[in-house]
């Protein structure tokens, strides 16, 4: 319950504060966001069997306060490991793409069902209930990070097969914090899953 309080007031803030402007935003390094979620749950999918590989473009500045990157990176990277086989790989990618700032999380996990995939992002929604049983969560993770990515004037689309994997992409407008920088060599980094 007071996980959900938790994730509801969340949810009530972002509503309540709509589309931040420029001048409002704050930066964010996603790079190290994403490089510190998968850190947190290394145990995690270490305990499932599943690897996770990162290919982050650097600096990877996004215009989103920090810790509401390193809350859309967790809520992803999670979900993306709770619904992963043994033996399977999630890679997490950053880039810049254009005037936007590109992450992209990509499982090869179950996938979802093609009528549940127009209501991943709704609250509470949690599709086939037998899968869930053994994932756990309360259904608010994705309609948070979507919350979170349009309050940032950003996007965020999902695709998925059922028994292929899940790819969830985020776009947000670059950090506006003095000479742009420019992109620089990808930093790649792997945890293999188990034996």
């Amino acid at each position: 319950m007071e996980e959900i309080v938790r994730k509801m007031l969340a949810l009530g803030r972002f509503d309540h504060m709509g589309v931040r402007g420029a001048e409002a935003r704050a930066s964010a390094d996603l790079g190290q966001c994403i490089r510190q979620a998968e850190e947190q749950f290394r145990s995690f999918a270490e305990l499932r069997g599943v690897g996770v590989s990162l290919r982050l473009e650097e600096p990877l500045l996004a215009a989103l306060p920090p810790d509401e990157a390193a809350l859309l990176v967790s809520n992803l990277l999670l979900n993306s490991l709770q619904h992963s086989g043994r033996g399977s790989l999630v890679t997490v990618s950053g880039r810049r793409e254009g005037d936007r700032v590109e992450m992209v999380v990509r499982d090869h996990g179950e996938g979802i069902d093609p009528a549940d995939l127009p209501h991943v992002f709704e609250r509470f929604y949690r599709g086939d209930p037998s899968r869930n049983r053994s994932t756990g969560g309360t259904g608010l993770g994705l309609s948070i990070s979507k919350a979170i990515v349009e309050a940032a004037n950003g996007e965020i689309h999902l695709a998925s097969e059922v028994g292929v994997g899940t790819t969830v992409t985020v776009r947000l407008p670059p950090a506006q914090t003095g000479p742009e920088a420019t992109a620089g060599e990808f930093a790649a980094s792997a945890i293999l899953p188990s034996a």
